[in-house]
């Protein structure tokens, strides 16, 4: 009887213990994503103020430009991650203090929009001085 009570109680503390586990890394994921949305925020902005001076958008669709973004985004990071470290960072998701330090581990990024409800995608690619700028605003068929 002894025993099995003391299976409950130490049953108990191990699912409490993961839950908790749970949530802290649930937690830290969230807030790894949030502060990559606001590095990428900053590369949405420099996109819609490209599009709206560039001359070929300026041409087809005049003044009035409307740019809507995708909630997604697609990039691609420097150097080459094994299998190994993706697992890592699901545990233990590194996210750069400063823009500076994001850009430097950046190699593309690529946004989804709509320009006056055509849909285009804009890319960022690193230039020989190593910042990211716009490579490619491209329609979708």
């Amino acid at each position: 009887m002894k025993n099995k009570k003391s299976l409950f109680i130490l049953l108990g503390v191990v699912v409490v213990c993961f839950i908790g586990v749970s949530i802290f890394f649930a937690l830290q994921g969230i807030s790894a994503a949030n502060k990559r949305q606001e590095y990428f925020d900053v590369y949405r902005e420099k996109a819609e103020e490209y599009i709206k001076w560039d001359s070929e958008v300026l041409k087809k669709y005049g003044n009035d430009v409307s740019v809507e973004f995708d909630s997604s985004v697609t990039y691609r990071k420097n150097g080459k991650r094994g299998f190994f470290d993706r697992y890592i960072d699901v545990f233990a998701p590194y996210v750069p203090n400063t823009l500076e330090e994001f850009v430097e581990g950046i190699e593309m990024i690529k946004f989804d929009i709509k320009i006056n409800g055509d849909k285009y995608e804009i890319t960022f690619e690193k230039n020989s001085a190593g910042e990211l700028v716009v490579s490619n605003l491209t329609e979708v068929k």
